[in-house]
């Protein structure tokens, strides 16, 4: 529920939070939204006494009552009459109702309980009633208490939309502050009483996970790097050893190896609880931290619950907690905005914070220790060198090592594909050499402001050749298919079980034989893995991919002739994924929200897109669990791409763009429940002329605007189809 403008105008924000967060508080009671608000509360009575202030309100809800008793006891009242009773009689039964609705309009707390447990509301109120009933004429006692029913469930009605609800919402806040403080002091005192009182949410291996917590033993959480196959010691930054109170970014382009010194520093910190955050999105990191804050208790009840809240929880856990951590965000965007930057928070004297990022202007003028982090040195690039291709590099001299070394400007990735690709030629280095100073690819400085994609990239053009070489293997089609997958879902890793599914659906299947296919598939797979194109985890059956190699995958692909129709295939197999979410646990369901939100992200604006409505399902399923998830804001930013791309290509009045809108206004109408209103409006009248009033789709918009007219303050819309529905119902 909202207050009106003029009356929040001189509020404080946060006192306006804890009014908006008053009303779900009082009506269920945890934890989870407590710790919303715990920090919102201070300085409150100023509000109270506005609010307190809103007599005027209170004379229009009894207004409002006594007229609407008026018409609905009219006929009883004339029915009395007629049978002899006075009137004189019968008014003073309507006085003693209407001191009823004063007493109620005076105190919050009614308001609250009438919106909490309607069921019972009555007969709370019942000695009230029967108090009253002192002063009525024994022959008026039926009047009056039917009078007296009628004017409760009025007030019932009205309750939810009244600023005394809000007002008794946040004096129930206040009131129980204590408790809900005492409550969220022993949330963050100490590991042990978060166990004892079963505060957050956790998985099968909480038990585990706090008892190790409790001995000083190792929980991670997070999918972290794997150890390349050719590990080199990179000394000049894993001798730094990550203090507690400080927040460290590691600077520098793709593939120099930034998360793999993260990932040492991790490892080498001695913290007791390591997060790994995959920082690409405020979305991806608020997972991270519900994840983890589940994978440490034991009140499952949170797995599904308020993202955003859940987050809230563990970061003022980490806040005041005497448990080591260390937390690390990778990939931090470029452009990362104020919102997502936020969510990163400051060390503390038992934790660290670390964050790799491609913005070498992060933390620029802040509290942050930054490392730029540049190639190899010579003599850790010759190992590597060596030990990737010990039989190409044995009795190579050392010069000539360092020269391939100095071309590539000792990037990890770079001579990892480099001697890939040497490696397949089976050619000697020097002859590579020559053959590279002999083409007219300049030489590409990796350490330059430039970037490292340029069209000048050495590095580019490493890839470009191992990727075109994979077509020419023996499963070289199956193996070029599942690169374009991964191109387009993220640094998220996939199960194969995924893509054996998606490729079976995309028409890659070369054998009729369903188990034969996927040995062909996971065949494909290892010959990416062989060329360092992808990771294949084994020991989880996990495949993920470098981000480099996929920006080069996709660049490729989509000069080809049938890259919007390969969406098309990718699209219909995530909406089968979607179709068996019912039974994915938590954690896979928020990896295929991941891979579907980065696949949405690489659409091009092509009427192919929306020749089947696989793009619009997916949409509808991934904003469907934000939402549910508390993440209203991005579930509606979700809709509002796709709406975009239906309205280039279908009619306005299409039942599939008319559907999403609709979706759309629902979310929004949590946000801005008036503009929602209105969007409604444009909704069901296009409903009403294209499909009909008996259409589902437009019998759920006219419920949905409903409730949008409840949340914005309103009375009962007014929109003139809700009184046909209702009249056929």
């Amino acid at each position: 529920m909202e207050l009106s403008l003029v009356s929040m105008l001189p509020v404080a924000a946060s006192i306006v939070q804890a009014v908006l967060n008053g009303a779900e508080f009082v009506s269920h009671a945890t934890a989870a939204n407590a710790a919303t608000i715990v920090g919102n509360v201070n300085g409150s009575w100023t509000l109270l006494a506005r609010l307190g202030d809103v007599r005027n309100d209170r004379v229009a809800l009894e207004r409002d009552i006594s007229r609407r008793l008026e018409q609905k006891t009219s006929m009883l009242r004339q029915g009395l009459r007629d049978r002899g009773y006075e009137s004189s009689m019968l008014a003073g039964a309507a006085t003693e109702v209407e001191k009823l609705i004063v007493e109620l309009g005076n105190d919050p707390e009614y308001f609250v309980n009438a919106v909490r447990d309607p069921g019972s509301f009555y007969e709370s109120f019942r000695p009230q009633i029967e108090n009253r009933k002192r002063y009525v004429d024994r022959g008026a006692e039926g009047f009056y208490e039917q009078l007296a029913f009628v004017a409760v469930e009025e007030f019932q009605r009205l309750a939810p939309s009244s600023p005394q609800f809000q007002l008794g919402a946040l004096l129930r806040i206040i009131t129980d502050l204590d408790k809900v403080r005492d409550a969220m002091v022993a949330t963050s005192t100490s590991i042990d009483r978060l166990i004892e009182q079963k505060v957050v949410a956790g998985r099968g291996l909480s038990e585990t996970n706090f008892s190790s917590l409790r001995k000083r033993e190792t929980v991670s959480i997070g999918v972290t790097p794997t150890t390349p196959r050719c590990k080199v010691k990179r000394r000049e930054y894993e001798s730094l050893v990550p203090e507690p109170a400080h927040t460290y970014a590691l600077l520098g382009p793709s593939g120099v190896g930034k998360s793999q010194i993260a990932y040492t520093w991790m490892t080498l910190s001695g913290a007791t609880l390591k997060v790994w955050i995959d920082a690409k999105s405020e979305v991806s990191i608020l997972r991270s931290y519900q994840e983890a804050y589940i994978a440490l208790c034991e009140d499952v009840g949170l797995k599904d619950g308020n993202v955003r809240k859940v987050a809230h929880l563990f970061l003022n856990w980490l806040s005041q907690t005497e448990v080591r951590w260390i937390l690390v965000f990778d990939s931090v965007p470029r452009d990362a905005g104020r919102e997502l930057r936020a969510l990163i928070p400051e060390p503390t004297t038992s934790g660290v914070v670390v964050v790799t990022s491609q913005d070498r202007n992060f933390g620029k003028n802040e509290q942050v220790n930054r490392v730029e982090v540049r190639g190899l040195r010579p003599k850790e690039g010759v190992e590597l060198m060596r030990l990737h291709s010990s039989e190409l590099t044995k009795g190579v001299d050392e010069e000539l090592l360092c020269c391939l070394g100095n071309v590539f400007s000792w990037s990890p990735l770079a001579l990892e594909h480099v001697m890939a690709g040497i490696a397949i030629r089976n050619v000697r280095i020097e002859k590579y050499l020559e053959a590279l100073f002999a083409s007219e690819t300049p030489v590409h400085d990796f350490l330059s402001d430039s970037d490292i994609f340029s069209r000048a990239s050495v590095l580019r053009s490493a890839l470009e050749v191992n990727i075109a070489d994979i077509e020419n293997e023996v499963w070289g089609t199956l193996a070029s298919n599942v690169l374009k997958l991964l191109s387009l879902t993220g640094q998220t890793p996939l199960p194969v079980q995924w893509i054996v599914s998606l490729m079976r659906r995309c028409g890659s299947v070369s054998s009729q034989n369903s188990a034969r296919f996927e040995v062909d598939l996971r065949s494909a797979i290892s010959i990416l893995d062989s060329r360092f194109l992808v990771d294949f985890d084994r020991s989880q059956d996990i495949v993920r991919c470098h981000e480099c190699v996929r920006r080069v995958t996709r660049e490729r692909w989509r000069k080809s002739s049938g890259w919007a129709v390969s969406l098309v295939d990718y699209l219909d197999g995530v909406r089968s994924l979607w179709d068996s979410a019912a039974r994915l646990t938590s954690g896979a369901l928020w990896t295929l929200a991941k891979m579907t939100s980065s696949l949405l992200d690489y659409l091009p604006l092509d009427p192919v897109i929306v020749t089947t409505n696989g793009a619009a399902s997916i949409s509808l399923a991934l904003s469907a669990l934000m939402y549910e998830s508390g993440l209203v804001a991005e579930s509606v930013g979700v809709l509002d791409r796709v709406i975009v791309l239906y309205s280039a290509f279908v009619s306005p009045e299409s039942a599939c763009l008319l559907r999403i809108k609709s979706r759309r206004a629902k979310y929004y109408s949590d946000l801005y429940p008036e503009r929602a209103v209105s969007e409604f409006d444009l909704i069901v009248s296009a409903q009403l002329e294209a499909q009909g009033i008996m259409c589902r789709d437009t019998l759920e918009s006219l419920v949905d605007r409903e409730l949008a007219c409840v949340f914005s303050g309103g009375a009962e819309g007014t929109f003139f189809p809700q009184a046909v529905v209702f009249n056929l119902c």
